[in-house]
């Protein structure tokens, strides 16, 4: 702003005008006031009667309940229901992902049941005998003492310990064929390897360059992409054949010592830990790069869902594939178990939902 604005801006200094006052309306001869009065009145009659009555303002009803279906008609539709059930269920188990999901949702939860049951039941047991033993000790120094040879647990607990032992085997037998699903994994890795190593034998494009700056395209993108997918390439080979090696040896078939199998399992499960980490920073840096764009598209809702899943299975399989690399873990087996619930909940949903 220059000077002469500056001080054309200021006021200038003249006093202001007060305001005009509002011209008087014109008083009216008496004799026009009492001829309008009778008028008047009826208007403020008129207007009494719309004014509220005093009456106090009803409730808003509420919403009927739905009614109560008799014990009958559920009974009746309960074959229906379990009909439809089995062949929803058939359905998720039409591919070998989806039984890899349903096998990994009722072995984790299955296990997780069993440590829960396991240590309910032991709880009980173990309060019991420390009951037994305060007032055993509470008693005169006199006094004898006769036990049975073969006491009566709690029948509670007693079936607690049975159904945890079912569970538990369960869960192993899962996880068991789980491992003999997968390890036809190495075909699918395969097929992945080539869709990777093909662009390489391609002949190079020649790079464009811009005709205004004369700079190349920027190309870091692309080779960071690049670079996490072979490093997950390698990661999973090593998984998957050190996997096969340890299985397959336990059964026979290959001719590892019980500890090379031990070794073996281990950098499976390290390979893994490794391909992991690697997702989750997959995730992160593709995340980053969805910031810009329309956020309120279906097709944004949509992506911003499907990530949402995979992040959060990763990132719960991490400090799992963390403790089985090590001899002797990290974490209770109840705590790894629940852990373990987290991704197997979050695909059958999906793996539901997509089979509807």
């Amino acid at each position: 702003m220059t000077e002469a604005n500056a001080i054309t801006d200021l006021p200038s200094g003249e006093p202001i005008a007060p305001p005009t006052p509002a011209p008087a309306p014109p008083k009216l001869p008496l004799s026009a006031i009492l001829a309008a009065t009778p008028s008047n009145i009826d208007a403020f009659i008129a207007h009494l009667h719309h004014l509220p009555s005093g009456e106090p303002i009803a409730p808003p009803t509420p919403a009927p309940a739905p009614p109560k279906l008799p014990l009958s008609a559920i009974l009746a539709a309960t074959p229906s229901n379990i009909d439809a059930f089995i062949a929803h269920l058939h359905r998720c188990m039409q591919t070998p992902s989806g039984i890899d999901t349903v096998l990994l949702f009722i072995g984790y939860t299955a296990r997780l049941s069993s440590n829960l049951l396991d240590a309910a039941s032991r709880s009980a047991l173990h309060r019991s005998a420390h009951k037994l033993i305060t007032l055993a000790f509470s008693l005169p120094e006199s006094t004898t003492l006769l036990l049975s040879a073969a006491p009566q647990a709690s029948p509670v607990a007693t079936l607690a310990l049975r159904l945890a032992t079912r569970l538990r085997a369960l869960s192993l037998l899962l996880s068991e064929s789980r491992v003999f699903l997968r390890s036809w994994g190495l075909l699918g890795i395969y097929f992945a390897g080539r869709r990777l190593v093909l662009p390489l034998l391609e002949k190079k494009k020649p790079q464009t360059v811009d005709e205004k700056t004369g700079a190349k395209p920027d190309t870091s993108a692309e080779t960071l992409d690049k670079t996490i997918a072979w490093a997950q390439f390698i990661t999973l080979v090593l998984f998957q054949s050190l996997e096969n090696a340890y299985f397959l040896s336990g059964k026979g078939v290959f001719g590892l010592t019980p500890a090379q199998q031990v070794k073996a399992a281990r950098w499976s499960t390290r390979s893994w830990s490794a391909y992991v980490g690697l997702e989750i920073g997959r995730l992160l840096i593709e995340r980053q790069r969805r910031k810009t764009g329309d956020v309120t598209s279906a097709e944004h809702k949509e992506w911003k869902a499907a990530w949402q899943r995979s992040f959060v299975r990763n990132v719960a399989w991490a400090p799992l594939t963390v403790h089985w690399s090590t001899a002797d873990g990290i974490l209770n087996d109840t705590v790894v178990w629940a852990i373990g619930c987290v991704p197997g909940i979050v695909q059958m949903r999906q793996l539901w939902k997509d089979t509807a």
